[in-house]
């Protein structure tokens, strides 16, 4: 198991703002999962975790990040507090929420505070790391073919809860 604040790819002095994903959420193994399936799919791209908000600040403070993607939902603070503070120190960075409540009344609101997308869970894989690579404008390698634990228990459909 990874610890919390992992980078996975290249080391933090050559990493750049160009390739920096930062994946913020309490669940490890959706964190591992999400790691293994964009390192697979986004070529020249790394991804930080976090297993909240307050470690995601962190890191958008200690590393140039290119994407945050961010469940809603987490404890020592939540998704608004990672959306606010990306949109004082970094607004032009997409982010993307993650939630297992994406009703409209939460997508007109999250919009008006920045956010991109509102993922709904579940979702597949692929589709996500499609919208990541629409977001940074670069091309997914091809579709999920991961090995990672967590696709196979969701019964190889590459669909996560």
């Amino acid at each position: 198991m990874r610890s919390p604040m992992t980078i996975t790819g290249r080391t933090r002095r050559e990493s750049t703002a160009m390739n920096n994903l930062l994946l913020i959420d309490d669940n490890i193994l959706l964190l591992d999962a999400l790691a293994a399936v964009i390192g697979e799919q986004l070529k020249d791209c790394n991804t930080l975790i976090a297993r909240n908000g307050r470690e995601g600040i962190a890191m958008m403070d200690s590393l140039p990040v290119a994407f945050i993607l961010t469940d809603l939902e987490m404890p020592v603070m939540d998704g608004y507090g990672v959306i606010n503070h990306r949109n004082k120190v970094c607004p032009q960075v997409p982010l993307f929420v993650m939630s297992g409540r994406c009703f409209q009344d939460e997508r007109e609101k999250l919009g008006e505070l920045g956010v991109s997308e509102c993922i709904e869970k579940p979702f597949f894989f692929e589709q996500l790391t499609d919208k990541i690579a629409c977001a940074l404008n670069v091309e997914p390698i091809d579709t999920v073919k991961s090995n990672h634990p967590l696709l196979q228990q969701s019964a190889g459909n590459g669909m996560i809860m």
